[in-house]
């Protein structure tokens, strides 16, 4: 899955960069983020200025139990774009 520590890694080599992420179910890996993760990510993302695209386009296939919150709910500084879904038409 996606380690905090790597995320500076993603900065490209003019330095501008987005991280994108599936933290539902990723495809195609289907992991699921942890509630420690998801906080992690979202301050190293603070940290470098990095935006986030989150989506959370799996989520709802939850059935049992309520799904984890997503990346967003925690935001507060508004870095992170929550997207339900990203064409690949």
């Amino acid at each position: 899955g996606l380690l905090p520590e790597n995320v500076h890694l993603t900065r490209g080599e003019r330095g501008r960069a987005i991280l994108y992420t599936n933290p539902c179910f990723h495809n195609p890996t289907g992991i699921l983020m942890s509630k420690k993760r998801r906080e992690e990510i979202l301050a190293v993302s603070e940290n470098t200025q990095l935006p986030i695209i989150e989506d959370d386009i799996y989520r709802e296939l939850w059935i049992d139990e309520i799904p984890p919150y997503p990346i967003k709910t925690i935001d507060k500084n508004g870095h992170v774009l929550y997207i339900g879904s990203l064409s690949k038409t």
